[in-house]
């Protein structure tokens, strides 16, 4: 008898301390899963604020122009829904110049390859500038594509926002986390957005890409580092 009830002690001992390491890993994989939810979600609502205050949407369409003519005119593609005062044309990747009439007719005075980019955001102040050219029938616009950039200006203005007064800054943002954002390309980095470097804290990142325009058209692509502790 003296040993049966040794075999159940023995029994109920393994299973009572069975039960605690379960219930402690389940504790630390509940914590766990919780905390990474939380990173999860701050992450969300800094790279929400970061892109609301510096992306702009862009306007693009290539336009193809087939006659001889050194010089001519096009109408302004009126799916720009603008006028061509917020027009950035670029030809082999450099931008050109370019005059506009009282009806909005494109007039190039330079003819190259026959094909040109055309940028047009708001964000964007066109230089009317050229000669006066005959119109021509040669030519054909592409389909307008819309794409969110991060504009050079706004990514300037962010940063002054955050060294001015980061505590300030971080408030507006509805952020109650330290945070730092690094923009590299490569190995260059373009935008170094620290206020101090963290210590004796777990830090935590998140990385994506993004498109950076400036108010020339010219883009480049980038890598965005986030941190929050």
């Amino acid at each position: 008898m003296m040993k049966n009830k040794k075999g159940v002690h023995h029994v109920e001992y393994v299973i009572a301390v069975s039960i605690f390491i379960i219930c402690v890993l389940a504790v630390l994989y509940i914590s766990h899963f919780s905390l990474r939810s939380n990173e999860g979600n701050s992450f969300l609502l800094l790279e929400k604020e970061f892109r609301e205050r510096t992306e702009i949407p862009v306007k693009i369409a290539n336009l193809t122009i087939t006659t001889t003519k050194t010089c001519f005119n096009v109408p302004f593609n009126t799916n720009f829904q603008g006028s061509p005062d917020n027009l950035i044309i670029k030809e082999g990747g450099s931008v050109i110049d370019f005059n506009f009439d009282s009806s909005n007719n494109i007039h190039v005075g330079s003819h190259g390859s026959g094909k040109y980019s055309l940028f047009f955001s708001e964000y964007f102040e066109s230089v009317s500038s050229g000669p006066t050219c005959d119109p021509t029938e040669d030519y054909s616009y592409s389909f307008i594509k819309e794409e969110e950039f991060v504009f050079y200006d706004k990514l300037e203005e962010f940063r002054e926002n955050y060294s001015k007064d980061y505590r300030e800054f971080r408030k507006q943002l509805g952020f109650d986390r330290d945070f730092s954002i690094i923009i590299k390309q490569g190995e260059e980095i373009l935008f170094n957005i620290t206020e101090f470097e963290p210590f004796d804290v777990r830090v935590y990142a998140k990385e994506f890409k993004i498109k950076i325009i400036d108010e020339n058209a010219n883009v480049q692509e980038a890598l965005v580092n986030m941190r929050i502790w």
